[in-house]
């Protein structure tokens, strides 16, 4: 049996949606509690100085599921010529090379703050839920407010945290796909 590439994105798409869908509550609960639970970063002086913990350990369990995704989403739309045919496939691709650069960056987190967690953690929705285009302007506050935190102190210190600044890149990318009216559908 041989697979062509558009039976695997459809795989790609389905593992991506199903992942989105059952880490949803556990990744939004995590996140939720990183944010009203924040540890009192201004003891660190280090990222060897973080632990992570159970929510981390969540939240990293969709953000690996988000760079098995992205990467084989990537070389398949680059193998069926995808990558750049459509105005919303350029955004996407955009999108996901942004992504790829934060889901590895987050990867190497020791501690991941509420912040930086929310917008992941929304996403689930947004992938889980394609029609309920209301929670893009929610997903689109909430990476706003994670581009924040790597300017504050201690994380403007901290070398991985400072390269997390490159989360602004995402927001012209948003406003672009708004623009463009592409959807959160995997097509």
């Amino acid at each position: 049996m041989s697979l062509d590439g558009v039976t695997l994105k459809y795989i790609n798409d389905v593992y991506w949606v199903w992942a989105s869908t059952i880490m949803m509550i556990p990744l939004n609960l995590a996140a939720v509690y990183q944010l009203r639970k924040p540890l009192n970063y201004e003891l660190f002086k280090s990222e060897k100085e973080f632990t992570r913990s159970k929510c981390d350990w969540i939240i990293l369990a969709y953000v690996f599921a988000g760079v098995i995704h992205y990467i084989n989403d990537l070389i398949i739309k680059a193998w069926l010529g995808a990558l750049f045919s459509t105005s919303c496939n350029t955004i996407f691709t955009l999108h996901h090379l942004v992504s790829l650069f934060l889901l590895g960056l987050t990867l190497l987190l020791k501690h991941i703050p509420g912040p930086i967690a929310a917008p992941w953690a929304l996403h689930s929705f947004l992938i889980a839920f394609p029609d309920a285009t209301w929670l893009n302007y929610i997903y689109f506050l909430q990476v706003a407010a994670a581009v924040y935190l790597p300017y504050q102190a201690p994380f403007n210190k901290l070398k991985l945290y400072r390269l997390y600044q490159g989360i602004w890149l995402l927001i012209p990318i948003l406003i672009i796909y708004w623009l463009f009216g592409c959807t959160n559908a995997l097509e």
